[in-house]
């Protein structure tokens, strides 16, 4: 079984994020994380402040946390091993958008479980922002 918690504050729930950021990490969440587990768990937090949108993926399977920051940095083209690249392409993506202050970044701080925050800078939902999710 897998459960999940969504712990998104009302301002946050009011940002927008680049499409297709969580879908990787999630789906890393329920492979990689829960690979040998019976029952899963999933808890999504999302919190702005002034200047940036911080949102973290917690699940309760365990990580190698070297072969996660490897995945987050390793640089896939011209490669034929692909294994790890939603989350390389993801951090990528966001560098690219919003600059070097901007990305994933794994949480080492745990005993139990994994977790990965995700760091943008704060922007508004307006109408004009047909190319982003909430």
């Amino acid at each position: 079984t897998l459960e999940t918690e969504f712990d998104i504050s009302d301002e946050a729930g009011a940002m927008l994020i680049p499409k297709m950021t969580l879908q990787p990490l999630v789906e890393n969440a329920i492979l990689h994380g829960m690979r040998d587990k019976n029952a899963g768990e999933i808890i999504i937090n999302a919190e702005a402040d002034e200047d940036t949108v911080r949102i973290t993926l917690f699940n309760n399977g365990a990580a190698d946390l070297e072969k996660v920051e490897q995945s987050i940095n390793r640089d896939y083209r011209n490669k034929s091993h692909f294994t790890g690249i939603g989350l390389y392409n993801v951090h990528s993506r966001l560098r690219l958008l919003y600059g070097e202050a901007y990305g994933l970044t794994p949480n080492r701080h745990l005993e139990d479980g994994f977790e990965i925050i995700v760091c943008i800078p704060r922007k508004e939902a307006s109408l004009d922002d047909s190319y982003t999710d909430r």
